[in-house]
């Protein structure tokens, strides 16, 4: 009887080891994966990106209360106003967990970041008349400006390229009233260009008022030929 349980405790061992012996590793090592965004210098046209460009044109088409017909012509891109000076900005959806104000959306005008490290931007400190042109990035093309950003938006200052002063006031339905001047001097490699406007309106409802006073001043200096300090 002892000879026949060593011979069965044996057979089992032996087949456990061949059966190990058997089995093969399948887990391999791959190699680092490294994803970048380049910034390609090529045309628009070219571009492999999903860029919408907002012109001087197509700026100076729309009132001068507010951004959003010129906004939202972009495809994937979806601007809203529910009350004078509370915006809301999506990209591709980027609000779907958002109730209001902006996620996962950088912004700029022209190199300076509108966007607080919390992730935070506040349109309303823009004047609807200070821009220039507007980029709107999206999708991968957006890393450019940093990770985990769902998009990019770029608000292009105008440059004080020649002198010129201008003065321009509009009224509007519900005691809607805008008064805008812009002021633009050149001497050799300096310049210096100045944004004042003032906006109001009672509102289409209660508690929706607006009074807000603007002004912006963006001086440049050419210190060699095709670089400046803003």
């Amino acid at each position: 009887m002892l000879k026949i349980f060593l011979f069965i405790l044996g057979f089992l061992l032996s087949l456990k080891a061949y059966s190990q012996n058997e089995q093969k590793d399948t887990i391999k090592v791959l190699n680092v994966v490294t994803i970048k965004a380049p910034l390609l210098d090529a045309e628009l046209i070219r571009s492999p990106y999903s860029i919408g460009i907002i012109d001087a044109r197509a700026l100076a088409n729309t009132a001068p209360f507010s951004l959003l017909p010129a906004v939202n012509s972009i495809p994937g891109v979806r601007m809203e106003e529910r009350s004078p000076g509370s915006y809301r900005f999506s990209i591709r959806g980027s609000l779907l967990r958002s109730p209001f104000g902006v996620r996962n959306i950088k912004i700029y005008a022209d190199d300076f970041s509108l966007t607080d490290a919390g992730g935070n931007t506040y349109l309303n400190l823009l004047d609807p008349a200070a821009a220039n042109s507007i980029d709107i990035f999206k999708g991968p093309v957006s890393s450019i400006y940093g990770a985990s950003t769902g998009g990019a938006v770029a608000f292009k200052l105008p440059q004080a390229n020649q002198d010129m002063l201008r003065i321009s006031t509009t009224a509007g339905s519900f005691g809607g009233f805008i008064e805008q001047t812009a002021l633009d001097r050149s001497k050799g490699d300096l310049s210096i260009g100045i944004r004042q406007s003032y906006q109001q309106s009672n509102g289409y409802r209660e508690q929706s008022a607006l009074k807000k006073h603007y002004i912006q001043v963006t001086p440049a200096w050419e210190y060699a030929p095709g670089n400046s300090l803003k």
